[in-house]
């Protein structure tokens, strides 16, 4: 069976995006694009985002229905991206030297 990577039928036009801090959910719905920090500078994703895990930092912009945007302000935090899916959990405090290895 052969697939069209190209089609267009297949590109979602939405992220699912859930962001939680140490209380729960801060955020849980659809975002058209989300843009972060990390330690190489800022970082944008779009429906479609290759799988990834990044430690981020400073402030979470989500791009909303229209023009609307959320924006989060933390420390940092570790954002998972997979399959049509974001989750980004904030308030992870990371010590030098605290990954065994």
């Amino acid at each position: 069976m052969f697939f069209n990577f190209f089609s267009r039928s297949k590109i979602p036009t939405q992220i699912s995006v859930k962001v939680f801090d140490q209380k729960g959910i801060v955020y849980q719905g659809d975002a058209k694009a989300v843009a972060t920090f990390n330690e190489l500078g800022e970082i944008s994703l779009l429906p479609g985002h290759t799988n990834f895990i990044s430690i981020i930092k400073d402030k979470l912009t989500l791009f909303l229905a229209g023009k609307e945007k959320k924006e989060i302000s933390f420390a940092t935090g570790v954002m998972r991206s997979f399959d049509y899916g974001l989750e980004i959990y904030l308030g992870i405090s990371l010590k030098e030297g605290s990954a065994s290895g």
